[in-house]
C-alpha cells in the first residue's frame, strides 16, 4: 500500500469508535455446544457479543469462549445469568440487534420431577428473557430479532424413533415429561 506523509496510523480512539459501531448480538447459555459455535460465528462476522454464562467465577468453563478467535474485552462481554432471576438478562440484551436464546436447564440424570426441574425453569427463563427485551424496548431500544432454540429432545424420544436424518418435518410425539416410552 502507498503511504503519504499525511497518513496517520489508526489510533486506539478510532479503533474503539469502530468497535462501538459494530452491532451487538446477545447469546444466552453461551458455553453450550450450539451457543459457543454461535458466539464464534458472530465474532467472525464482526459482531460484539453479549453472552450469558451460569457463573463468571468458573474460568475453566468460560475459557471456551474467552479463547475464541476475535474474542477480546472489546468484542465479547460475559454476563452471569440465572434463568430464574427476573432481571438476569437486562444488561445482556441492552442494545442487542439480535438475541439467540439457547439457555435451558441441562440435566440428564437423577430427575425426580421433570416439570419442576426442566420444564418450569425453561419456561421461566424464556419469559424472563422476553421481559428483559420488553424493558429495553420501553426504554427506547429497537426491538431485536429473536431466535429461540430447542433441543434434539423436541425431535426424538429414543434413538429408535428414526434411523435417518432429521429435518423441520420431524417432531417428537412419543416423549412425556415423566419418561420416554421403552
Amino acid at each position: 500500500s502507498r503511504v503519504t506523509e499525511n497518513a496517520r496510523p489508526v489510533g486506539d480512539s478510532c479503533w474503539r469508535l469502530m468497535l462501538a459501531r459494530r452491532p451487538i448480538a446477545c447469546v444466552t447459555g453461551a458455553t453450550g455446544f450450539l451457543a459457543s459455535e454461535l458466539v464464534a460465528q458472530l465474532l467472525e462476522r464482526g459482531y460484539r457479543v453479549h453472552a450469558t454464562v451460569r457463573s463468571l467465577a468458573n474460568a475453566e468453563r468460560n475459557a471456551c469462549l474467552l479463547n475464541l478467535p476475535g474474542a477480546t474485552a472489546d468484542t465479547l462481554a460475559l454476563f452471569e445469568a440465572d434463568l430464574l432471576d427476573e432481571i438476569a438478562f437486562d444488561e445482556c440484551v441492552a442494545g442487542a440487534r439480535c438475541v439467540f436464546h439457547t439457555a435451558s436447564p441441562f440435566v440428564t440424570s437423577n430427575i425426580t420431577d421433570p416439570h419442576r426441574e426442566l420444564i418450569a425453569p425453561a419456561l421461566t427463563g424464556t419469559r424472563n428473557l422476553f421481559s428483559a427485551i420488553n424493558r429495553a424496548v420501553v426504554w427506547g431500544a429497537a426491538p431485536p430479532r429473536v431466535v429461540l432454540t430447542s433441543s434434539v429432545a423436541a425431535l426424538m424420544g429414543t434413538a429408535a424413533d428414526k434411523a435417518t436424518y432429521f429435518d423441520e418435518s420431524d417432531w417428537n410425539l412419543s416423549s412425556r415429561a415423566y419418561g420416554n416410552p421403552p
